[in-house]
């Protein structure tokens, strides 16, 4: 049996949803995974059964377990009810828009979660603060693995998944960035938490920044991309520099360390 399972989540009500699922599935067939893996697809709000047999048929020579769920508590709570029908050790959360860049990608990911002390992986991290949005999420710079694209185990995923009641798109928000964040709860626990780029290298906090991945340069280091990657990418410059501002602020300079653990005291 695979040790990893890679959970793809396919949400109905998106409008785009035929295109997430065709730039998914084309990436998936172009890029080797490097490891043997058992694919879960998630259908979550659809109604037509049409539609289900359309998703289904696109990895169909995968044989994936397809799993159905309600168009509620959003891609948190999707991936939730998702557990108890998984049974490898590794899980990688992938929502709608994920599109994989790079070859050996899963193998990347998997040899940095199976490291002595790790507790999450992501393909993307970011420093940015919602705070202004709620006054609940820690201030600038608020650590943390970017939730459309991250590896967990399994019973980790349990048991800080399997209790969340998600009833807005704050308290998702929150599971990935505020004060109880998954990132969070890890470093408190004392594990690490990293990112990986394309190149397989796994990174720390203090130099995520410099990894070449999320809202940096031109992203070149991306091993996974989603929807916010490529609106940076389109972006105008202007656009870009505000969201590399509020991304990283100062940490983007040499010299200057985020106080990742410190910050958990």
């Amino acid at each position: 049996m695979p040790e990893v399972a890679v959970v793809f989540l396919v949400r109905g009500a998106d409008p785009n949803w035929f295109v997430g699922v065709e730039r998914f599935a084309s990436s998936l067939n172009a890029t080797a995974a490097g490891l043997a893996y058992k694919l879960y697809i998630i259908l979550k709000g659809f109604a037509s059964e049409n539609e289900k047999a359309i998703v289904v048929s696109r990895f169909s020579s995968l044989v994936p377990v397809v799993l159905e769920t309600q168009d509620k508590e959003f891609d948190i709570g999707a991936y939730r009810d998702a557990l108890p029908y998984i049974e490898e050790d590794l899980v990688l959360f992938l929502n709608t828009h994920a599109e994989i860049l790079a070859p050996y990608w899963l193998q990347k990911i998997a040899i940095s979660m199976r490291r002595p002390g790790m507790g999450m992986v992501g393909a993307t991290g970011s420093f940015e603060s919602l705070s202004q949005l709620d006054g609940r999420f820690p201030t600038f710079p608020n650590v943390h693995v970017r939730t459309n694209a991250f590896m967990l185990r399994r019973q980790d995923a349990i048991s800080m998944l399997g209790s969340l009641s998600i009833r807005s798109k704050i308290d998702a928000f929150l599971v990935e960035s505020g004060p109880a964040s998954l990132t969070r709860r890890f470093i408190i626990r004392g594990f690490d938490v990293a990112i990986v780029c394309r190149s397989g290298r796994s990174y720390p906090p203090p130099l995520w920044p410099s990894s070449g991945t999320f809202r940096q340069f031109d992203q070149f280091g991306l091993l996974i991309g989603d929807n916010q990657t490529r609106t940076y990418a389109r972006a105008p410059w202007k656009e870009k520099r505000e969201l590399v501002v509020r991304t990283w602020g100062k940490y983007l300079q040499m010299g200057n360390r985020v106080a990742w653990r410190l910050e958990q005291d």
